[in-house]
């Protein structure tokens, strides 16, 4: 259990699109705390985790006594300490931090119990060294493979009211001071210039408040928005470095626009309300962070890597991102080779068990 909660939260911390925990959730929460990362370094927690629980598992398997006594009683008192920042410093608690804390503290308790009384290490075990390696095996692979498999998390309605269904539907949320949705601008035009006319591409304002100009350069892409040149107009935003009123309406004027109707525009009540319907399409999604992208049916948090996006994009073409194997079904068949392992492994050790009490006989 620990090995697969800690492979889960490697795996998200990894990740800008969790698999395992939702954007509002308390995992999300301590994600962004100074408890996440050690030292503020690219080494998240779950991954020392991760090489901790799986040198006790190999421990386990070697009945190397004292070493494994000591590191799963120190095991268990950094899951007593990580349980309690939870409860009492930070106030959130995230389901998979409390599976690997709690299975923490019993492998410290149990460690502790065969400190008084190490003879118990040694007793045989009900499976085969064979069989507890497949299972921790399994215990990591599976949730290695379930952000693959997994459905596509179900598009919110105000996005899935943008789609139209003959097309690679395309709808970002950015803002035009945000260093991340710059990045993935400078990319994004070329990813989706091999679909051509077969994309449907569509970008929603989605202006954040510590972000000074953000607001303002959101309503000047509205009011330029019908104009020929308004993709010069997005290429000037995503650029410059000064988006004040001034820049703005200096850009304006240097396309040949009419700065008089861009000036009206912009303090207009009903532009203001068309960035307004844009920002609630966004939170009431739940979303939190910039950029977020939908193609097709995926949703993909943040910059992430060209191949993140060329992979959605031909999902997408193919209708592919639609399907994927329901989340009862997948621990079924986890569950399932589970007890497949344990009773093969079972197997082979009563036969090995007849063979040497046949061999004693003789």
């Amino acid at each position: 259990m620990a090995l697969a909660a800690t492979t889960a939260l490697a795996l998200d911390y990894a990740s800008a699109d969790s698999a395992f925990c939702g954007p509002n959730s308390g995992c999300a929460a301590l994600r962004h705390t100074a408890l996440a990362h050690l030292w503020g370094s690219r080494v998240s927690l779950p991954q020392v985790g991760l090489l901790g629980f799986a040198t006790l598992y190999a421990l386990s398997l070697s009945r190397a006594s004292k070493a494994l006594i000591w590191l799963g009683i120190a095991t268990g008192l950094c899951g007593a300490a990580l349980l309690a920042a939870q409860a009492f410093y930070f106030k959130e608690f995230c389901w998979l931090c409390v599976t690997t804390d709690v299975a923490a503290i019993t492998a410290g308790l149990a460690c502790l119990w065969g400190l008084y009384a190490p003879e118990r290490l040694q007793q045989r075990t009900p499976l085969t060294s064979v069989g507890f390696i497949l299972l921790g095996a399994l215990s990591m692979l599976a949730p290695s493979l379930w952000p693959t498999l997994r459905p596509a998390a179900k598009v919110p309605e105000g996005v899935r009211a943008l789609y139209q269904s003959d097309k690679i539907n395309v709808v970002e949320f950015a803002d035009f001071e945000c260093p991340f949705c710059r990045d993935l601008h400078k990319r994004l035009r070329g990813l989706l210039e091999p679909y051509g006319d077969r994309v449907r591409f569509q970008r929603l304002n989605m202006p954040l408040s510590g972000h000074r100009f953000a607001r303002d350069a959101a309503l000047a892409s509205i009011c330029v928005e019908s104009s020929p040149r308004h993709p010069e107009f997005v290429e000037f935003l995503f650029s410059t470095p000064d988006l004040a009123i001034p820049a703005l309406e200096e850009e304006v004027a240097r396309l040949g626009l009419k700065l008089a109707d861009f000036q009206r525009c912009r303090v207009a009540p009903e532009t203001n309300a068309r960035l307004e319907r844009e920002i609630r399409v966004f939170r009431d999604a739940g979303l939190s962070g910039l950029p977020t992208t939908y193609i097709g049916g995926r949703r993909i948090l943040g910059a992430q890597p060209d191949e993140t996006f060329r992979d959605a994009l031909q999902r997408a073409e193919h209708g592919a991102d639609e399907h994927g194997i329901p989340g009862w079904a997948y621990i079924l068949a986890v569950l399932v080779l589970g007890a497949v392992i344990v009773q093969f492994t079972r197997h082979a050790q009563a036969a090995d068990g007849r063979e040497a009490s046949r061999q004693s006989r003789e």
